[in-house]
């Protein structure tokens, strides 16, 4: 798996499947996501992608002290490695990235950046 800290390292020239969250602890649920993930990239062809955040927003948000993870990014990226995942993408969370729309997230972000 090729993990990218910045939307400047990620490959322009793929058209990937994605998808986008916190995937802290990396639970049950989260192994169906990044299965149904990898299963669709593999019948497209195309590299499966995971966009998640750091810091985890409630932390800049909220300033929420007490807040704990379940797993560090370190871990997390080794559980979905471990998921089969190709490309790991980790923004920056960033009052910026918080204050954008949903529409300018998914048209700045996932189409425009990642193709």
């Amino acid at each position: 798996m090729i993990i990218h800290r910045n939307l400047g390292t990620f490959p322009q020239d793929i058209n990937p499947v994605v998808t986008v969250g916190m995937f802290d602890g990396v639970h049950v649920g989260h192994r169906m996501v990044l299965e149904h993930l990898t299963q669709l990239a593999h019948s497209r062809k195309s590299p499966s992608v995971v966009v998640t955040f750091e810091p985890h927003p409630r932390l800049l948000l909220n300033g929420d002290s007490s807040f704990r993870l379940l797993t560090t990014l370190e871990e997390k990226g080794r559980l979905i490695e471990h998921a089969g995942i190709d490309h790991l993408l980790v923004l920056p969370f960033t009052r910026e990235l918080a204050g954008l729309s949903p529409e300018e997230f998914v048209i700045g972000v996932l189409v425009n950046s990642l193709n």
